[in-house]
């Protein structure tokens, strides 16, 4: 099953005190070093969680931009690369300019899934413990959570996903 029972499940309004938790940006260097979801209240939110020792995901990070260069101008939307185990081997500004139009966003939230669970990054309001990658998640304009999926999802899927939120503007 690609479904997990996180603390959020579909439908859910995220709580005030996770959109307000600061996480790191690594890439691009552009002197905001942090984001919050609270950030981006009243857009569209995609974020797609992967990981540096994820050598299929590095090798298709061009495609990948490509077809999310169609929303990167949209002021409605949000794209997150939310990036795990930077240096293994990748570093975050290798893995951010591996793509031809650069992921606008990476968050590096340092080891994936800590041993104990104790994991307290963006990816566990989501997930409780499972250490799939890459993972999908894609929160509406009121921050309710849209959709997850713990698995590879086709680009036709993601972007239907998106253009689901996008409607609702």
């Amino acid at each position: 099953s690609n479904t997990n029972n996180g603390v959020y499940s579909v439908g859910d309004k995220l709580k005030c005190s996770d959109i307000e938790k600061t996480y790191s940006v690594c890439y691009p260097d552009n002197c905001n070093s942090t984001f919050k979801l609270a950030d981006s209240y009243g857009k569209a939110i995609w974020i797609e969680m992967t990981a540096s020792w994820w050598t299929s995901c590095y090798a298709h990070l061009s495609s990948v931009d490509s077809f999310i260069l169609e929303y990167l101008d949209d002021p409605n939307l949000i794209i997150i690369n939310y990036f795990y185990d930077e240096w293994q081997p990748y570093s975050c500004s290798s893995w951010g300019a591996a793509g031809d139009n650069r992921l606008p966003i990476m968050i590096n939230d340092g080891a994936f899934n800590n041993a104990d669970n104790s994991n307290d990054g963006l990816d566990m309001l989501f997930y409780n413990s499972d250490a799939g990658v890459p993972k999908y998640i894609f929160i509406n304009k009121d921050m309710e959570l849209h959709y997850k999926y713990n698995s590879y999802m086709s680009e036709v899927d993601v972007k239907t996903k998106i253009d689901e939120m996008l409607d609702e503007f």
